[in-house]
């Protein structure tokens, strides 16, 4: 079993307008649980190991998705152009969706070893995943309360490079 979590944040504030302070903070969670496969090798020669994997976790994923947003805090009283209702406007959202979903993942390591049972890596990881929200196209611009947009997710894909030490024995 494997388990991965990823987050999208978006966040907006105006100031200075008739409106005076408005902001909305939009946060999405997705936890993908499920069971992972993998096929690899490892080819090593002198001081030099090289390995590659591809895996693939299938299972279930579940999105939650909370707003807070806050219009015309701190208003100027008395502006010529205020908002029609002159007030601060609180409001707050918050769903959640369950789905099947995968992700999908390359690595490559290189390897160097500095004594018997000391090496150095570097190693690189590309990940695609699917069933991901954007937290920005996902915010509703429906002054003044906001609100959430449903979305079915897209396929993401993103890379990252790994440096460690190892010890062997």
């Amino acid at each position: 079993m494997r388990y991965l979590k990823t987050e999208d944040y978006f966040f907006f504030e105006g100031l200075g307008s008739i409106l005076g302070r408005t902001s909305v903070e939009t946060v999405i969670d997705h936890d993908l649980v499920g069971p992972q496969l993998g096929v690899g090798g490892v080819f090593e020669t002198g001081v030099w190991r090289f390995e590659g994997a591809l895996l693939a976790l299938l299972g279930h994923q579940r999105v939650e998705y909370s707003q807070r947003g806050i219009f015309g805090e701190e208003a100027i009283p008395g502006a010529l152009n205020r908002s029609a209702n002159a007030r601060t406007n609180a409001s707050s959202h918050s769903a959640a969706d369950e789905e099947f979903a995968w992700n999908g993942e390359l690595r490559l390591t290189t390897s160097c070893y500095l004594t018997p049972s000391l090496r150095a890596d570097v190693g690189w990881r590309g990940v695609v995943t699917s069933g991901i929200r954007d937290a920005a196209a996902t915010t509703a611009w429906n002054a003044p309360d906001f609100g959430l947009n449903e979305s079915d997710g897209e396929t993401a894909a993103y890379d990252y490079w790994v440096l460690s030490l190892t010890h062997a024995y």
